[in-house]
């Protein structure tokens, strides 16, 4: 990139984040705070993105099941079309075409919103998430305070 951005920056370094005793951000972690923080998140975009008969009019005439089932769809879909937006910028890039960083952290965002809306559509919380993270990564389970 031409261009400095600290964030930019910030996010390779974070990745790499380390203070040399096996700390990482995850050992100091705070799991409740963070999957309250999530299920806010999720709470936020369902708000923002409710899934109605005015949004969807054939949703009128589902069952709950065929609901979830289009909602799962139709996220899959959002999914895509931002990994079409994240391609984009990248294969532009190898082309020396640069965009700015803040076309990266709208696709990020959208990403995020994607992964809440999906949580929210089939009942995951916040904790779960969590949960899944430390078990993706094998972290170990703080000790209850």
């Amino acid at each position: 990139m031409t261009e400095n951005h600290d964030h930019a920056s910030r996010g390779v370094g974070s990745m790499l984040h380390s203070d040399g005793d096996g700390m990482n951000a995850f050992s100091e972690f705070d799991d409740k705070t963070a999957g309250d923080t999530l299920d806010v998140l999720i709470d936020l975009v369902s708000d923002l993105l409710p899934v109605t008969e005015a949004q969807y009019p054939d949703l009128g005439k589902s069952s709950q099941t065929a609901t979830v089932e289009f909602c799962i769809r139709h996220s899959a879909l959002h999914f895509s079309k931002t990994a079409g937006r994240l391609a984009a910028w990248v294969e532009d890039a190898d082309h020396g075409k640069y965009s700015k960083i803040e076309s990266l952290e709208a696709i990020v965002a959208a990403g995020l919103i994607n992964s809440l809306k999906l949580a929210d559509e089939i009942g995951i919380s916040g904790d779960s998430i969590v949960s899944h993270i430390r078990g993706k990564y094998a972290l170990p389970v703080p000790a209850e305070l």
